[in-house]
C-alpha cells in the first residue's frame, strides 16, 4: 500500500488558477486520514525545488509523496485511483501529456530508441522514467536516493531532473510505472490538454474542471 500520502508541490511562478482549483478540491474531498499537504516550494530552479520538496516530505510522518507540478489539472478521484494501484512500484505516475505540439503523453519506455512510445496504453505499464506532474513516490525510494546523493537529492541530467531521478532509482532496483487508466491534464496558456488514449490524440476541454 502507499499508506499515508503527503502532497508536495513545486511553484516556479504564480500557480495557474486551474491548478489551485484542483488542489482545493483535493484538500476538500480527496484526502484520507493521515494524509497532509506540505508547504509548497516556491521560485527555485527545478532541481533545487525537487530536492527541497523531498526534504519536506522526509520531515513528515507520511509513507509516500504525491508530487505535483503547478500546471496540472486533476480531480480528487485521480489520487484515489492512483493510490489503489501499482503496489509493486517505487514510483507511479498518472498519464500526462506534453504541453507542446503534438501533445503526446510523456511515456518514456525506451530512452535509447525513442523518447515517447504511445502505443498500447492500457493499465499500468513499466517505463524507464515519468514526469513528476502527478506522481506517487514511496518514502523508501527518497530515503535511498538521499543516502547516495546526500543533501542534493535531485541532480541535473541529460534530459531533465525527473528522468535523472528515475534512472537513478531504477538503478537501486525500484520499479517505475505509469497508470494509463488515470489521466490528468496539462494546462496550456488557454486551455488544459488531456491525452485521449482511445483515439491516440490530444483532447482539449474544461469539462473536468467543473466535476
Amino acid at each position: 500500500m502507499w499508506g499515508k500520502i503527503a502532497i508536495g508541490t513545486r511553484f516556479y511562478a504564480d500557480p495557474r488558477a486551474e491548478f489551485v482549483a484542483s488542489l482545493l478540491r483535493l484538500a476538500g474531498s480527496g484526502l484520507c486520514p493521515g494524509d497532509m499537504i506540505l508547504e509548497p516550494v516556491i521560485r527555485w530552479n527545478v532541481v533545487t525545488a525537487l530536492t527541497k520538496v523531498c526534504q519536506r516530505f522526509l520531515a513528515s510522518p507520511c509513507d509516500s509523496m504525491l508530487i505535483l507540478e503547478d500546471d496540472v489539472v486533476f480531480n480528487p478521484e485521480d489520487l484515489k485511483a492512483l493510490r489503489n494501484s501499482g503496489q509493486e512500484y517505487g514510483i507511479l505516475s498518472a498519464l500526462f501529456p506534453a504541453r507542446r505540439y503534438p501533445f503526446n503523453p510523456q511515456v518514456f519506455r525506451s530512452m535509447r530508441r525513442s523518447k515517447n512510445n504511445i502505443e498500447n496504453l492500457r493499465g499500468i505499464i513499466d517505463v524507464e522514467a515519468v514526469p513528476f506532474g502527478f506522481c506517487l513516490i514511496r518514502r523508501e525510494v527518497i530515503q535511498k536516493i538521499t543516502e547516495v546523493n546526500g543533501e542534493r537529492i535531485a541532480r541535473w541530467g541529460v534530459c531533465d531532473e525527473c528522468i535523472s531521478f528515475c534512472e537513478q532509482v531504477r538503478g537501486f532496483g525500484f520499479k517505475v510505472g505509469m497508470n494509463t487508466d488515470v489521466s490528468v491534464g496539462h494546462i496550456l496558456p488557454a486551455i488544459p490538454v488531456y491525452w485521449d488514449r482511445d483515439d491516440s490524440k490530444p483532447r482539449f476541454d474544461y469539462d473536468n474542471l467543473n466535476k
